[in-house]
């Protein structure tokens, strides 16, 4: 077990605490410790990210270039369909 000195506020020792060496003096796994750190700082993040779909993209086209498109559309539903 691994002894531990206490000690008050002012700095006085207190008394001694002994650890579990299972607990306490247990190999560390860099690779474990590293999985959680990014899953924590993955979880404070806000998520607001996003991309836009189609009818959004479609939208931001000028009027001319929504009406060429709308041609070109008709064309291809007639020759597809038609």
């Amino acid at each position: 077990m691994v002894e531990l000195s206490l000690h008050n506020v002012e700095g006085k020792e207190i008394g001694e605490i002994s650890l579990k060496d299972n607990i306490f003096n247990a190999k560390i796994n860099k690779y474990l410790v590293h999985q959680v750190v990014k899953r924590y700082l993955a979880g404070k993040r806000r998520g607001t990210a996003s991309t836009k779909n189609r009818s959004e993209v479609r939208e931001e086209l000028n009027p001319g270039d929504r009406k060429e498109l709308e041609g070109l559309e008709q064309v291809l539903t007639a020759l597809l369909f038609g």
